[in-house]
């Protein structure tokens, strides 16, 4: 599943900036130069078709050492939405007279 790989790849990429001075705007711009990479190579991959993603923070959360990263993509050949149509029919009433 597409959206799996995302997810790894970007705790993959973000776990090496876990721990590190995050009041440097340098870091943050390098997590994004980071992620970028590597969903070019997803995406050349053929693993999406499309990404975008924003790294952001706060004052705050530059003081508390805390970003976030949101991210939207488009998975390449993988079925992303199932439309399901249900038709009930009453059943065909046979009636059977029977004497005895």
């Amino acid at each position: 599943m597409i959206k799996g790989l995302v997810v790894s790849t970007i705790r993959q990429v973000a776990d090496s900036f876990i721990g590190y001075a995050s009041t440097d705007i340098l870091q943050l711009q390098a997590l994004q130069t980071a992620l970028s990479n590597k969903f070019a190579t997803l995406q050349t991959r053929g693993y999406l078709s499309g990404y975008s993603f924003v790294v952001k923070t706060t004052a705050a959360g530059v003081r508390l050492g805390h970003a976030a990263i949101a991210v939207t993509f488009a998975p390449a050949n993988e079925l992303v939405q199932l439309q399901v149509t249900v038709g009930a029919s009453l059943p065909t009433a046979t009636t059977s007279t029977s004497n005895s």
